[in-house]
């Protein structure tokens, strides 16, 4: 989804006209949308219109906007909010193309993008159309006029995805949430459509896994959010995600549903604050020392033990993460123990992870476990690196 600055007058007009319903025309506005639910039921239920507090996630009713939809985005040349309509998958039902009124929710069909199962819509900074297109699983260009259209640009190469959060950055570059709070972050080529993976994402909410069905850059043009929300079920979380090292951060629980965000309204853009001279904005750099293939036995008595090393003094989270069996096959990657560790001087350390008693007797009942240990480092300055390295017990 695009975070464009123009506001279109019929924008502020029926901002005026609806009172407190609408938010305030001229102030940045997070719009967001309720999707599909859990039930996964069709036909899909109809969808609700949000103003999101981006720094808390907390929601404001606006109004219906009379269909399901799955993506939202500002066209940058007309201020005008589209949306996408969704259903239930694999039914083969026609999607629709919405303009939605920002001030009562409510949802103009535009036109048909056939039995295209878009997941998500994103302007560029020219106003072209783009959606992920979960059949095929491709980035697909859409005709905003009618005729209405969507036809995918070319093989993705990305696999089996699903989320298909989408998003430019300031730079013009288009950024994917392809396959979940867990997997990676990906760069497309628009012009091409091929999906490159990138790093793997960090902290999500929700331990088990989830969908990243939403992405809008905010008004900086640097700043990913998203929706974490577990395919439906409540809590869904509002978060960021830092682009440079995959770090999720939630900024707070936010309307159950919500799948569809966008910005609208961004002040003009200013030259950005020089750094302050002097100012320490190197990051620690950390060295995974211990090798991936590790003993389950041991991990189910004393403890994983594994060394590292930190370039300078800093405070390092380590986290395990496996994906335990369940019903004869691997379930969602969730945590098993996290320790923190103060380092006074840096250098070389060994950190003893032992999970709970509880944890312990479910690791008994594993004869190999894919994991991964997770490392982040922070210094005094604020400054902080992430080192992920996949582990194998046996």
């Amino acid at each position: 989804m695009n975070t464009k600055h123009r506001s279109a007058v019929a924008v502020a007009v029926a901002a005026l006209a609806a009172g407190a319903l609408a938010p305030t025309a001229g102030a940045t506005v997070l719009y967001g949308a309720t999707g599909v639910d859990s039930t996964d039921i069709f036909p899909a239920p109809p969808s609700n219109l949000y103003s999101i507090n981006s720094a808390t996630g907390a929601a404001t009713s606006i109004g219906p906007i009379g269909y399901s939809v799955a993506g939202l985005a500002v066209d940058p040349a007309s201020g005008t909010l589209y949306a996408v309509t969704s259903d239930a998958e694999e039914t083969g039902t026609p999607r629709q193309l919405l303009t939605i009124n920002p001030a009562t929710g409510a949802g103009t069909v535009v036109g048909s993008v056939g039995a295209n199962d878009i997941q998500d819509i994103a302007f560029d900074s020219a106003g072209r159309l783009f959606g992920w297109n979960a059949t095929g699983d491709d980035l697909a260009r859409i005709n905003k006029s009618a005729p209405v259209s969507a036809t995918n640009i070319g093989d993705a190469g990305a696999g089996l995805t699903f989320g298909g959060g989408i998003a430019f950055s300031g730079t013009g570059a288009l950024w994917g949430l392809l396959n979940g709070d867990d997997g990676n972050l990906w760069t497309i080529d628009p012009a091409s459509g091929v999906a490159t993976k990138g790093r793997p994402l960090n902290n999500p909410p929700n331990p088990s896994g989830a969908l990243l069905a939403a992405a809008a850059f905010g008004c900086d043009g640097r700043t990913l959010y998203s929706v974490d929300n577990d395919y439906g079920d409540p809590p869904a979380y509002l978060v960021r995600i830092n682009t440079e090292n995959g770090d999720i951060s939630t900024i707070g629980e936010t309307v159950a549903g919500l799948s569809a965000i966008a910005f609208a309204d961004c002040p003009v853009a200013t030259p950005p604050v020089p750094p302050v001279a002097g100012k320490d904005l190197t990051p620690p750099r950390l060295s995974l020392k211990s090798g991936h293939k590790q003993s389950l036995r041991a991990l189910r008595a004393g403890g994983l033990k594994f060394r590292f090393s930190v370039s300078e003094p800093a405070t390092v989270r380590v986290t395990l993460l496996g994906r335990l069996s369940k019903h004869g096959a691997r379930g969602k990657v969730q945590r098993l123990v996290r320790v923190n560790v103060n380092s006074a001087s840096g250098g070389e350390l060994t950190v003893t992870l032992r999970p709970s008693a509880a944890m312990r007797a479910r690791l008994r009942k594993e004869k190999a476990l894919p994991a991964a240990i997770r490392f982040k480092a922070t210094d005094a300055a604020g400054n902080s690196s992430t080192r992920t390295k996949p582990l194998m017990f046996r």
